[in-house]
């Protein structure tokens, strides 16, 4: 089975932002209950309330294909302590955030190392084969790269 990594993303929070995340969270369930629940379950939403909602936790977004038929998508949360290996396995820039968001910069992960997590994770078989070349997810090319520290 040929796995092609699309994206691998790290994203940082920005800090002090889980406060207000609660707040969001608790206007928006009061002010329109149907968008909150829609909102509350789409895979990429992380609650503020949850175990994963603090600002020391990092969230790493994975997309994949198997044999070229797209997508499977995953999340996984690493403590902010770890993140210095993360960045030593990033194959592209820092990507700063200036909007008012959550994340404060986010970075991608080589292709050979999001495929090593995501077999140690269990979602992919520890038989198939990763394609992309060069190392890097097939979206990395289009990352905005006027906002680039590095």
């Amino acid at each position: 089975m040929n796995i092609s990594i699309d994206d691998a993303v790290v994203n940082v929070p920005r800090r002090g932002t889980q406060e207000m995340r609660q707040r969001l969270k608790a206007e928006t369930r009061l002010k329109n209950p149907e968008a909150a629940a829609d909102l509350e379950s789409q895979p990429w939403y992380v609650d503020p309330d949850g175990q994963w909602g603090g600002d020391d936790w990092l969230t790493i977004w994975f997309r994949w294909s198997y044999d070229g038929q797209c997508c499977t998508e995953a999340k996984y949360h690493v403590h902010i302590k770890d993140s210095a290996e993360l960045l030593g396995m990033s194959c592209g820039p820092i990507q700063l955030h200036d909007d008012d968001g959550c994340v404060a910069f986010s970075f991608p992960l080589s292709a050979s190392y999001a495929f090593g997590m995501l077999v140690g994770l269990d979602h992919v078989h520890e038989d198939a084969e990763l394609v992309n070349s060069p190392d890097v997810p097939s979206d990395y090319y289009d990352l905005e790269l006027e906002e680039v520290v590095r």
